[in-house]
């Protein structure tokens, strides 16, 4: 590089480093608040679906998520609700599965979990 006074000065690796470093923190920090932001958002989404309450209509679905077995709602609101507020994965099956399973034999109690948002 050439200086007014007509010296040159070579630049080295080692002049570059710090420059290099405060890039590299810059466009960490902002994909950092860019995370955070979206970790944010996600979060008061969910808190407005967990906190909003589902009409109380019974429209009952049946659902089904391989890991946890089934479950009994009573609607597809309380459904999808539950899905997002506790990370589980239920999707809709025929009704008459959920049937069979209310109605079966004291020998089998299947695991089966019943949603409702009814006034008591």
């Amino acid at each position: 590089m050439r200086l007014g006074n007509g010296r040159e000065e070579r630049l080295s690796h080692t002049n570059m480093r710090p420059t290099i470093l405060l890039v590299f923190l810059s466009v960490y920090r902002m994909d950092c608040e860019a995370g955070l932001k979206s970790w944010y958002n996600n979060w008061l989404e969910t808190v407005k679906v967990c906190s909003s309450v589902c009409p109380l209509f019974h429209n009952h679905v049946c659902g089904l998520d391989p890991r946890l077995g089934y479950i009994l709602a009573d609607n597809n609101c309380l459904l999808m609700q539950h899905n997002l507020c506790h990370k589980t994965d239920y999707k809709i099956v025929q009704d008459s599965t959920c049937e069979g399973l209310l109605n079966a034999t004291r020998d089998y109690l299947p695991k089966i979990l019943t949603l409702t948002n009814s006034i008591v």
